[in-house]
């Protein structure tokens, strides 16, 4: 993406991307020795990793992420990187293949014990990505949960609960997109 944006001599564009792919990169040499970062800090990576990968697939996709107002984003602590592997799937299987109109949602909420995180896309569906994906998709799928759950292991009395991965059904039951959602417990 960057290599486009010099090539195509879009200067502000390029000197934009590299930008956040530095800060990107810093934050994961950063995070990545740490067993837990602020949420405030996890949304700002996530954020830098969105539009690096939105400008690399030419803006088929959009993202919005929504903390409750209810949430500490400071105090909260998860493990560093907790929700880039599912973010990766919905572009890479499900967003990737549509021309245009993509949305990732990241909503996250307080709950009596910890916060909620839900992660929707508005992808081709987990079946569809199997087919154009010649079944990788589940390797990939697992492969994610993989990374998430030992992501979480790092946590300290703290454990995720209610773990889901479905999908998204419009009025006529077609398959519109794809959530993950779990808790994260104080």
């Amino acid at each position: 993406a960057i290599q486009n944006s010099v090539l195509k001599n879009d200067q502000l564009k390029s000197a934009e991307l590299i930008a956040i792919f530095s800060k990107l990169i810093r934050q994961n040499l950063e995070f990545s020795n740490r067993k837990q970062i602020s949420l405030d800090d996890e949304i700002d990576m996530l954020t830098n990793y969105l539009e690096t990968q939105k400008f690399r697939f030419n803006n088929i996709f959009d993202f919005k992420i929504n903390v409750d107002k209810d949430v500490d984003k400071e105090e909260t602590q998860i493990p560093p990187m907790l929700l880039q592997p599912f973010i990766e799937n919905s572009i890479e299987h499900g967003l990737k293949h549509k021309e245009k109109g993509g949305l990732i949602k990241v909503n996250i909420s307080k709950i009596d014990n910890g916060i909620n995180i839900c992660i929707e896309d508005n992808g081709i569906g987990r079946d569809s990505a199997k087919v154009n994906n010649k079944n990788d998709d589940d390797k990939n799928k697992i492969h994610a949960i993989k990374i998430f759950r030992e992501r979480l292991k790092n946590r300290q009395k703290k454990e995720m609960d209610n773990f889901a991965i479905s999908d998204i059904v419009d009025n006529k039951n077609r398959v519109i997109g794809t959530k993950v959602e779990f808790n994260l417990i104080d």
